[in-house]
């Protein structure tokens, strides 16, 4: 006979990635019963680890994206995602007190542009002559460098990160529980069936997906519609370590450098599409024209032609209309009233969500949150108004 036991919780996060672990964390903070349940045997397999690494200051996306508005609110939500980080979990930091990045820039309108909403986001940065860069850089090829500016962007090892994230959600009495598969059932209850054949019979007042790609597939077991969410492919080279600094490009389809101990880890811009179905195959095509992309920016690459790893990279969106293009939006959507679903867009942006999704639930009110008094605005939205 299958080996069942019940368990009652405030609210069960679904997936093990870095916005689970954070959404865990913080609500155990607050007192709240807290299960987390991810499919894999260990935390952050997917896009949460595979990726470059970069904690983004926003210096990137302020001066690149198309639309002002847009780039300023996604520059602001990586500041803000930064710096907590930074605050929360410094030994994660890469080579913390030692370590600088340059942004490089190939024309005149794109750095205007660049120091122009620089300085609206409140973003640091420090021009730097290009003869002073190429001495603290001599490993970049700056034939398509025009301007060079030192930044306040770092790499970081996520590992730490989601250990201590890991580590104390479970210290703050969360149950973890992986290597299961989730399956909504009605009323608030799901089912939980473990590796080794058990099952666990999960009731909560609340159901939170952050399960990536997989939320497509929760929602339609959950509300028996379809979620318009769009899968991007992209791909990252890991190479020994190439230059002394992290370097990225702002100019489209070039390239970006980061370092991680004795490797290096790099990037093209723009270099993804949309795929149908999950499916981390490296794409050869792809793979070679990132690896130009990289001998642009660090011409040494190539010594290890044939001798580095690629690796295949996938990240969902919510598709808002048809014509939309790549988005970098924070989504977190309703699926039933006792379920919510999340794509938190990139690393940075996770501390962000996670904050925005624990005043909704704090918000929505439970016996946790009796012991303190209740604002006016409070008395306000429970007597009717909407907080979602």
């Amino acid at each position: 006979m299958k080996n069942i036991r019940e368990m009652r919780t405030d609210v069960a996060v679904i997936g093990e990635g870095a916005t689970g672990l954070m959404l865990t964390k913080k609500l155990t903070d607050l007192g709240y019963d807290v299960a987390l349940v991810g499919k894999q045997k260990v935390v952050g397999s997917g896009p949460s680890t595979r990726n470059t690494g970069w904690l983004q200051r926003g210096t990137y996306h302020a001066a690149s994206l198309e639309n002002e508005a847009e780039a300023l609110e996604v520059a602001r939500t990586c500041a803000y995602g930064s710096d907590q980080i930074r605050h929360y979990a410094p030994a994660a930091i890469e080579d913390a007190g030692r370590q600088t990045s340059f942004a490089v820039i190939g024309t005149d309108q794109l750095a205007e542009q660049a120091t122009q909403r620089w300085d609206k986001a409140n973003i640091p940065y420090r021009s730097v002559s290009l003869s002073d860069f190429s001495k603290e850089n001599p490993e970049i090829g700056t034939g398509g460098i025009k301007h060079a500016f030192k930044v306040d962007d770092v790499t970081i090892n996520p590992r730490i990160l989601y250990q201590k994230l890991l580590t104390q959600s479970k210290r703050g009495g969360a149950q973890v529980m992986l290597d299961s598969k989730f399956q909504p059932k009605d009323n608030g209850n799901a089912e939980v069936t473990h590796a080794d054949g058990s099952s666990t019979r999960l009731k909560s007042d609340l159901f939170v997906v952050t399960a990536g790609y997989g939320v497509k597939d929760v929602f339609r077991e959950v509300t028996g519609d379809e979620v318009p969410v769009r899968l991007y492919k992209s791909h990252l080279l890991v190479f020994p370590r190439l230059t002394a600094n992290n370097v990225f490009h702002i100019d489209r389809d070039e390239s970006m450098v980061f370092n991680h101990g004795t490797s290096s880890v790099m990037l093209q811009h723009h270099e993804d599409f949309v795929i149908d179905e999950p499916d981390f195959t490296v794409v050869p095509e792809k793979e070679r024209k990132v690896f130009e992309a990289a001998h642009r920016l660090v011409p040494s690459v190539t010594n290890y032609d044939g001798d580095y790893m690629p690796i295949a990279c996938i990240k969902p969106e919510l598709i808002k209309d048809a014509s939309q293009a790549r988005s970098l939006d924070v989504t977190i959507f309703p699926g039933t009233d006792n379920y919510l679903f999340v794509l938190p867009g990139k690393l940075t942006a996770t501390p962000y969500v996670t904050d925005r999704l624990t005043q909704i639930i704090f918000n929505k009110g439970s016996e946790k949150t009796t012991r303190v008094a209740m604002r006016p605005s409070d008395v306000f939205m429970a007597e009717g108004k909407t907080i979602f």
